[in-house]
């Protein structure tokens, strides 16, 4: 009766309030609420017992009686001692013990009441059990109401979603869709499953050029309806609304629970105590919730202005916020930056733009975007990687170049370029970085499955506890049962710490808040303690490792132009003929020396010239640096697509451009080279790219093209070859325009090779030695050349220098061979040897290429060691998804970096993705300061500020001295991320463009894991001591007072807060922490730490006991009374969790020392030097506040002073050990 529909990583379920009765559709009605599960068997039991209540005696009487018997017999053995004492006593008692059948029913309907108020909270809390007890699943989405979605992971929680039934105007169909996430979903009849709604765009050349928009009003009509505005609408709660949904949520209403059940045991301070502390910090939590959803308010409302579209066939003025998918518009760069944003994602149909997409990707350089009548390649067009023809809705329009006239379509009125809207709202790339930032709220946590194991584990003990109080409370006819009950249910609770979503709230909330000063911007925090368990760390080489400072070192093998004076000779006739365009002949010198660009031939000037992507803006030249360092290199001045000598009269005009891509590796133009004035005119065809990629294309190959460009890659060096050809001047413009790529990129004439020097950014050898020597596999995945590649990889120590370096090449008929870089060893591939690159990699570099690379991944024996191979190179930016998905696969944990363009794919594939932008150099981070350092500083400021304005007004004075105080605080306050912050690219983003920010995410990922791994570990050992005081202790009487619980409640919130704040150390240790919450060190811990506190703990019980009269033994089930027993209870207990945080605490080689870490040091001296004053009574007035009684001698004083200092020492050895045993 369901319908279970995946797509679009969304499993759908249709529900509805329908019930059927018959297998007839008219029989079918809607279910009433009386018809829930969760309704008629509660009803029946309140009927039920409400009957057992008047009709049927109390079945445990003979308890009471026997209970009378025993308490008449205890007062009769007791009454020699205390007449009048004794039967107060057995009064009390027989009062206390009483329960008649009314009580005891009563207590049954509390119970039925309350687990039926966890059944509505649990609709609210799981939306299967919501669909099981309230809807019923329906064959025909017409019949149903609702629908359950389940998201892919860490993208949102299930919702259960209001299905809404329409009928569309245009066909007169019913159509039924829901929202989720702020996108519309509609169902697709044919495919039977609900899809996401988009525009049905051709994906012919031709089809897409004949566009019109909308031309009817009819069509214009339904499209508002289907696809709505185009805006960001993110509303704001009200406060109470926000409070209530988080009061709601399982683990607040469960340290309700705890709180009211110690509430029923008096403890009153204590209690309020704690749910003034949950109130708190949920009111604060709601605080951050809302000024996050304001800030995310305030990026998405970007400014609207009027804009031109194509509708009804002609041109009109509308407001951006109601452009549709589908609209013809004409965009322009606007009189301000704010009429320049592009309003949604854009498909260009003519003219061209260059944009800036920082908004999106983190990059500031800008893109080229050429319209789809330029496109030259016949293939149908892909949205997804065909990015050069569309305009992303966030970027910038920093140049456009007017639309043509096209077949349909006129000129528009403000000359701009024409686009076809393709995604408006929250469809588009900047709408999805929007719903990453405010959709992705899942709980952070260490490991969520291996959390719920220890929690079942802890649970085995509770509930043995539990057990065993019950058996022997049910025994002992003068206890109560109501009090065995409630304790019972105590000890089971005590076991799931409801301060536990709090304190790793608070770990990872200042994790995020350190790396913001750092100028890492996290969207997805749940990767935080990830990148503590990194143990494979990828990079990409190219303005990642390297500097995008590119140096133009010479040309290699490049015809030099030679005086027309000089005596010709054979070759120089052969030379001229090829550059016959030039005015002076050309010549080949030695083919390994470098030449200066502006001494070559002629036609190599031209084609640096000519073939290029930069923009002038604002008179300022920018696209990419090794394009820049090419201009600057020869006597050109470069206004974007003119370029003209400084000395001749040459201008070089580009007519058309085949741009680079990462899969195609080269890039092509076709220019026209004016000369003389414009008396001779030629025109040419320009490519360079890589050297095994232009090979190919070349008429004449010369005999050492191989050993240069090898030579100058071995040497580090980047290298790119050059190509040209005259092409026919009598083709017309657009019949140019319209030359295939392929035909350009053909029969080309060699002009030499390109050599750029690739200088390493500073800290780039700094930054891969720190993680080298911390335990990480360091892997370069780039798409330069290997040569070039393993060059870079030896100077920065990723690969060792001592070692030959291996690339796996194939050969002609001898398949694939390992070839040393100066090919003076070979080695066979062994694909069928398990072990294969295991055992190359004990004594070589091993280095992998694109084209050998599929050699490996479709190898099942040798792909687990693929991790071994220290660099890729000439891979593409899938192939670099597919490493990263090989790594993953063999349960490594991956961190990859790059730039947020070429490398989004990996950076998404991987654990921890890192998109490193060049946007400058970030300030030092500020150290966190405290209360006392803060005023130290401020005060120093102003009397700096004091002096250097002497000569200014009070007023004036003042004024500074506010502002300076303000800049101050807002430094200390951390903002959410904004969307020029974060990269649509990679969930981490580092604003400077040094290497060391990697080594910050990983330095605050360990400390985070572990913080979290010892919370887990303190609350465990925590919660199996409440567990057995609540169990075993409360059998014979023993409880605390309210101001010892309330003390100790204080002590636990207090240490908790100073834990989560540590700060990890500046340099990364030499070892990784444990993975796993679920390991052989961190139950042997727990289990001998809490064997030696439940040791000390029963040894000064029995103590306390031996020296407690039976007069002032603790009564069973009556209100607190200072006594032996209780004192001693509660200084071991106050030493134990002092102990817990003091030797579970990890500190080094992850984070600050107990010793650094200062806040939780005085803490825990503190508490451990009262409970040692309080054991030593040396201060008896503090003893009596404490609700703690008068030793009886100076033995126990000692004993218990020393049980103290053993159980500290003791779990401080335990733990020692345990981590010396497993620290491998």
């Amino acid at each position: 009766m369901g319908c279970d529909v995946r797509h679009h990583k969304l499993t759908i379920h249709f529900f509805s309030f329908i019930i059927e009765r018959e297998r007839k559709e008219e029989a079918e009605c809607n279910k009433h609420i009386l018809l829930h599960y969760n309704i008629i068997p509660f009803i029946l039991l309140y009927v039920y017992l409400i009957f057992l209540y008047f009709t049927t005696p109390f079945p445990i009487e003979s308890a009471t009686v026997g209970a009378d018997n025993s308490t008449t017999t205890e007062t009769v053995a007791t009454t020699t001692k205390n007449d009048t004492t004794t039967t107060s006593s057995s009064s009390d008692e027989e009062k206390s013990v009483e329960w008649s059948e009314h009580d005891f029913y009563i207590f049954l309907i509390w119970i039925t009441f309350g687990l039926h108020i966890v059944s509505e909270l649990f609709k609210h809390w799981s939306v299967e059990y919501r669909c099981f007890v309230s809807l019923v699943p329906v064959a025909s989405v017409s019949q149903a109401d609702h629908v359950r979605v389940t998201p892919s992971s860490h993208v949102g929680a299930k919702t259960l979603c209001d299905i809404v039934h329409d009928v569309d105007q245009a066909t007169s169909q019913d159509k039924s869709y829901f929202y989720f996430q702020k996108r519309k979903f509609t169902y697709d009849a044919d495919k039977k499953q609900f899809v996401k709604i988009k525009l049905a765009v051709p994906t012919e050349v031709d089809d897409i050029i004949r566009i019109r928009g909308y031309d009817t009003q009819e069509s214009l009509t339904n499209s508002i309806q289907r696809f709505g505005g185009n805006r960001f609408d993110i509303p704001i709660p009200a406060f109470l609304d926000l409070y209530k949904e988080q009061a709601m949520a399982p683990f607040f209403v469960f340290q309700v629970f705890c709180v009211l059940l110690w509430s029923l045991e008096e403890y009153v301070y204590y209690c309020l105590f704690t749910l003034f502390m949950l109130l708190t910090f949920e009111a604060t939590v709601v605080k951050q919730r809302l000024r996050n959803l304001q800030s995310l308010r305030d990026m998405s409302s970007k400014p609207s202005y009027p804009i031109y579209v194509y509708r009804l066939n002609q041109w009109k003025q509308i407001d951006t916020t109601e452009i549709l998918p589908g609209d013809v518009v004409s965009m322009v760069r606007g009189e301000t930056e704010a009429k320049s944003v592009a309003p949604c994602d854009l498909l260009l149909l003519s003219g061209g733009v260059v944009v800036n997409e920082a908004m999106l990707t983190g990059e500031s350089t800008p893109h080229h975007k050429e319209s789809i009548a330029e496109r030259s390649s016949k293939n149908p067009l892909d949205y997804k990687n065909d990015k050069i023809h569309i305009m992303y809705g966030g970027t910038t329009i920093v140049q456009h170049t007017p639309a043509e006239k096209t077949l349909k379509i006129s000129k528009p009125p403000d000359k701009g370029c024409i686009a076809y809207a393709l995604k408006t709202g929250f469809d588009t790339n900047q709408g999805r970085l929007m719903r990453t930032i405010w959709f992705s709220t899942e709980r952070v946590t260490a490991n969520n499955k291996e959390s719920f194991l220890f929690i079942i584990f802890l649970l085995i003990f509770a509930i043995a506890a539990s057990i065993y109080l019950f058996i022997r409370g049910i025994e002992d006819n003068q206890r109560s049962k109501y009090k065995l009950i409630l304790h019972c249910i105590m000890v089971i609770t005590s076991v799931v710490p409801p301060e536990l979503p709090m304190e790793l709230s608070l770990a990872v909330n200042n994790s995020l808040m350190s790396l913001v000063r750092l100028g890492i911007y996290c969207t997805e925090p749940f990767r935080i303690p990830l990148a503590g368990k990194v143990d494979v760390c990828c990079f990409d080489k190219t303005g990642t490792l390297t500097t995008d400072d590119l140096i133009l070192q010479g040309i290699a093998f490049a015809p030099r132009d030679q005086p027309t004076t000089k005596k010709s000779t054979k070759q120089d006739e052969i030379d001229s003929d090829e550059t016959s365009s030039s005015s002076s002949t050309a010549t080949i010198v030695d083919p390994f020396s470098l030449i200066p660009a502006q001494d070559t031939s002629e036609v190599v000037g031209y084609l640096l010239a000519g073939c290029h992507s930069l923009v002038s803006i604002d008179g300022k030249l920018v696209g990419d640096p090794m394009e820049t360092a090419s201009l600057k290199s020869i006597p050109y001045t470069c206004k974007g697509d003119s370029s003209s000598h400084t000395k001749k009269k040459v201008v070089i005009e580009i007519i058309n451009r085949y741009h680079f891509t990462s899969e195609l590796k080269r890039m092509s133009t076709i220019a026209n080279v004016i000369r003389d004035g414009g008396n001779k005119t030629g025109i040419y065809a320009f490519a360079k790219g890589a050297p095994e990629i232009l090979k190919p294309m070349l008429k004449n190959v010369p005999t050492q093209y191989d050993d240069v460009y090898k030579k100058f890659s071995r040497q580090g060096s980047r290298v790119l070859a050059l190509g040209y050809k005259e092409m026919d001047a009598v083709k017309h413009t657009n019949m140019l325009k319209a030359t295939p790529r392929e035909e350009v990129e053909s029969g080309l004439e060699f002009g030499g090779f390109l050599i750029f020097d690739c200088p390493l950014k500073p800290d780039s050898k700094d930054a891969i030695e720190r993680l080298a020597s911390s335990a990480h596999q360091i892997v370069m995945i780039t798409g330069d050349n290997s040569l070039t590649a393993c060059h870079v990889a030896k100077q920065l120590a990723i690969m060792n220098p001592s070692n030959p370096t291996l690339i796996l090449t194939k050969k002609e008929n001898q398949g694939y061979t390992w070839v040393s870089v100066d090919e003076t060893i070979e080695k066979p591939f062994q694909g069928v040897s398990p072990t294969h690159l295991l055992d190359l990699s004990q004594q070589h570099n091993l280095c992998v290429s694109g084209q050998t690379l599929d050699s490996i991944l479709n190898n099942t024996i040798v792909e687990k060691y693929l991790y071994l191979v220290q660099v890729f190179a000439r891979v593409s930016p899938e192939q670099k998804q597919l490493i990263l998905a090989n790594f993953k696969q063999y349960d490594h944990h991956t961190l990859m970096a790059g730039d947020g363009t070429n490398d989004v794919g990996a950076l998404k594939q991987a654990h921890v993705g890192v998109a490193i932008l060049n946007k400058g150099e970030m300030p030092p981070p500020r150290p966190m300061l405290g209360a006392r350092d803060m005023i130290r500083q401020q005060q120093q400021q102003m009397q700096q500020i004091q002096q250097q304005q002497q000569g200014l007004t009070r007023q004036q004075q003042l004024a500074e001295m506010t502002k300076k105080l303000q800049e101050e605080m807002k430094e200390q306050e951390i903002q959410m991320v904004k969307l020029g912050d974060a990269s649509i690219a990679a969930p981490f983003t580092s604003k400077s463009s040094r290497v060391i920010p990697v080594t910050h995410i990983i330095r605050q990922g360990r400390c985070t894991l572990v913080t979290t791994f010892q919370m887990y570990k303190i609350l465990a050992l925590n919660s199996l001591v409440s567990a057995y005081s609540l169990s075993v202790l409360y059998l014979d009487g023993v409880k605390l007072g309210d101001t010892q619980m309330t003390l100790g409640g204080m002590l636990i919130a207090l240490c908790f807060l100073f834990i989560s704040t540590s700060k990890p150390l500046e340099k990364l240790a030499n070892k990784r922490p444990n993975p796993n919450l679920f390991s052989p060190y961190m139950m042997l811990s727990i289990l001998l730490q809490f064997a030696l506190h439940l040791a000390c703990l029963i040894f000064i019980v029995r103590e306390a006991d031996i020296r407690t009269s039976d007069a002032n033994r603790p009564k069973i089930d009556s209100t607190f009374e200072p006594n032996l027993v209780n004192s001693a209870v509660f200084l071991i207990s106050n030493a134990m969790q002092v102990a817990t945080f003091a030797v579970n605490y990890k500190g080094h080689p992850f984070m600050q020392s107990l010793r650094e870490n200062r806040p939780l040091l005085y803490c825990l001296s503190a508490v451990w030097g009262l409970g040692a004053i309080l054991s030593l009574e040396i201060m008896p007035d503090l003893n009596q506040y404490m609700e703690l009684i008068p030793f009886p001698d100076d033995t126990f004083r000692n004993l218990m002073f020393g049980t103290i200092v053993v159980d500290l020492v003791g779990a401080f050895i335990i733990e020692k050990v345990c981590s010396t045993i497993f620290s491998s």
